[in-house]
């Protein structure tokens, strides 16, 4: 069951499987890597990558720019697998494009520039990768 828009402090959701493919066609930056699967994150899943979060800011797209505050922006959640890895692709938008149905489908803007971003997060290194900014390059 997605995590309802309107409880506070809920910044993220855990979208629907069937919302997976629309993280392959974005608009105005690379989406989620080519996977063969899908499978729903757990709640630990979740958590881990939640309190390492600001290791994003860590990370630049490919014109340079980074995300400095990542925990500022709504995430929804996809759980994707490449090669048998077990990954969750992030899609990052601002509190002001959250639409009502943000917590069930995938949101893809064109354009926007820094106000939407993806990456991805690597549940057995706990690491992040891939961050892409609509609009850069």
């Amino acid at each position: 069951m997605p995590i309802a828009i309107a409880q506070k402090n809920m910044r993220f959701t855990v979208l629907p499987e069937s919302e997976a493919e629309e993280a392959t066609k974005l608009c105005s930056r690379p989406g989620a890597p080519k996977f063969d699967g899908t499978w729903k994150p757990t709640a630990a899943d979740v958590r881990s990558l939640e309190t390492r979060l600001s290791r994003i800011s860590d990370l630049r797209d490919v014109s340079g720019a980074r995300v400095a505050h990542p925990d500022r922006y709504y995430r929804q959640y996809i759980g994707i697998l490449v090669k048998k890895r077990k990954l969750i692709y992030i899609n990052a938008l601002c509190e002001s494009f959250i639409h009502e149905d943000s917590a069930e489908r995938f949101t893809n803007m064109c354009d926007g520039g820094n106000c939407f971003w993806g990456a991805v997060y690597d549940v057995s290194t706990e690491q992040f990768s891939d961050l892409n900014m609509n609009g850069s390059p």
